[in-house]
């Protein structure tokens, strides 16, 4: 690591708002960029200290050289920049999306980049996937996004109802069902099934393969991923897993959500598959009742039995 000159720095002549979540290497490039500066030279000029990795140069960045250069407060732009906001919190780079080019046409310096929040994946306003590997995805996306999802309204509504999921029941036990409803999603052999190679050839027509790591096969993904959850994160269903008796019943209103309103497909085994997850969710709902609240739990499993 090395540590970098305290140089004094000026306000430049051209300045530029930062974006919301926008990161502060995208922020300081459209900087440099405006006033015909290399990004490198501005970068290094309000940073702290400055080291070299695989994926490039790593700095961190003082936000009072940051605010002295640009003429905003420290407190706009920790506001706008999660890393000022929280300078010991790591951002991974491989969550870095472009942002929606539509929204962003008014900002000048060229492409913004940011670090969406973790239930972001679509721009509801102009009908675009950011280009995300779906929620909680640890890969690195191969073909930089946004997608146009314009011809399949079900991405867009997938979206509403992961937001719906958040506001219903919290940001922890929405997380938890989603990040549920993808470990039960992937344990298939194959993910895509007839419905979504379907959705594939609307968005890009004549695709034979898919890589994993192309956004669009999280995007063709994410509305039934979001219908698992959606029955995970109901404290009905979670109610009605814990039961022995009707546990089952859990797996099957998924399927028929799922399915509503297709023709029933003989080659599909999205039950088989998701089935293993969706008891061990159940079973460990059991155990965590069991352990707050035993005198309870135990009255309700006779009230049953009786």
């Amino acid at each position: 690591m090395t540590a970098i000159l305290r140089t004094p720095v000026r306000q430049l002549p051209i300045t530029v708002p930062p974006v919301r979540r926008e990161t502060t290497d995208s922020f300081l490039r459209r900087l440099a960029i405006v006033n015909h500066l290399e990004p490198d030279d501005v970068a290094d000029a309000v940073a702290v200290t400055r080291r070299k990795s695989v994926a490039g140069v790593k700095r961190t960045y003082s936000a009072a050289k940051i605010a002295r250069v640009t003429g905003h407060s420290v407190e706009s732009l920790a506001k706008a920049l999660p890393e000022l906001a929280r300078p010991n919190q790591r951002f991974p780079l491989n969550h870095v999306l472009r942002a929606c080019p539509r929204c962003c046409r008014r900002h000048r310096g060229g492409t913004v980049r940011i670090h969406p929040e973790p239930h972001q994946h679509v721009c509801l306003r102009h009908n675009l996937w950011l280009g995300s590997l779906g929620p909680e995805s640890s890969g690195w996306i191969q073909e930089e996004g946004p997608v146009d999802i314009s011809a399949l309204p079900v991405i867009r509504a997938a979206q509403r109802r992961h937001h719906r999921l958040i506001r219903h029941h919290g940001q922890a036990a929405a997380t938890t069902a989603v990040l549920t409803a993808v470990h039960a999603w992937q344990r298939g052999e194959d993910r895509l099934g007839r419905r979504q190679w379907e959705r594939i050839d609307i968005l890009r027509p004549g695709t034979e393969r898919v890589s994993s790591n192309d956004p669009i096969t999280h995007a063709v993904c994410y509305p039934d991923i979001i219908t698992i959850a959606s029955v995970l994160a109901s404290p009905f269903w979670q109610n009605t897993a814990t039961d022995p008796r009707t546990e089952t019943t859990a797996v099957a209103e998924i399927l028929r959500r799922i399915h509503e309103r297709e023709m029933p497909d003989p080659y599909d085994n999205t039950g088989a598959t998701i089935w293993p997850v969706i008891r061990d969710w159940a079973r460990g709902l059991q155990r965590d009742r069991r352990h707050r609240d035993p005198d309870r739990y135990w009255d309700e499993v006779l009230a049953k039995l009786l």
